[in-house]
């Protein structure tokens, strides 16, 4: 069976993961790359080269099991960070 997936976001890739094991899949991504929102940006800080991940907001099992499910599958090592959240206007 042949099957179309539109779009390259992390639902479009996932699908393509999953049904490439038993199906023959084509992904059609309007854009010139793959990843939807999601997208890695290099910034120079201190010094130092950092890889900055945008479009990702939160990740914890309770809200993404899937998600960290699949990256497990994957071999995608994670570890424990502190998180906040602020938001901050000046205007009077």
């Amino acid at each position: 069976m042949r099957i179309a997936i539109v779009g390259s976001g992390i639902a479009g890739l996932t699908a393509a993961y999953l049904l490439n094991r038993k199906y023959d899949i084509t992904l059609f991504e309007a854009q010139a790359r793959l990843g939807g929102h999601t997208a890695t940006v290099d910034i120079e800080s201190g010094g130092c080269r950092l890889a900055v991940d945008t479009g990702f907001i939160v990740y914890n099992d309770w809200t993404y099991p899937n998600f960290i499910r699949l990256l497990k599958e994957l071999g995608v090592q994670s570890q424990p960070t502190a998180m906040g959240f602020s938001v901050r206007c000046d205007r009077e």
